[in-house]
């Protein structure tokens, strides 16, 4: 984790991707993130020592080949197969 947060003071260009298993779908957003000093939300989660911020440039969705379809297990969603 703090690896990847180094590296956005580098480069804060990033690119999520959105993996939806029970629908079979995928979005991907990009942006540039950004941590800032004394974010209002660190108060909502005391075990967090920073929050990382991404304002979004474009978001569109992604190709849903390859996406096996999810089953809940009553954990969450995992790809369909063998327990």
């Amino acid at each position: 984790m703090y690896i990847s947060a180094g590296n956005v003071l580098v480069n804060p260009h990033v690119g999520l991707l959105f993996v939806d298993f029970q629908r079979q779908a995928r979005l991907r957003l990009n942006g540039n993130a950004f941590i800032q000093e004394d974010d209002p939300l660190l108060k909502h989660w005391p075990e967090a020592e920073l929050v990382l911020r991404v304002k979004v440039r474009e978001i569109f969705p992604n190709c849903p080949r390859y996406i096996h379809k999810g089953i809940d297990r009553g954990i969450g969603f995992c790809a369909q197969g063998p327990v």
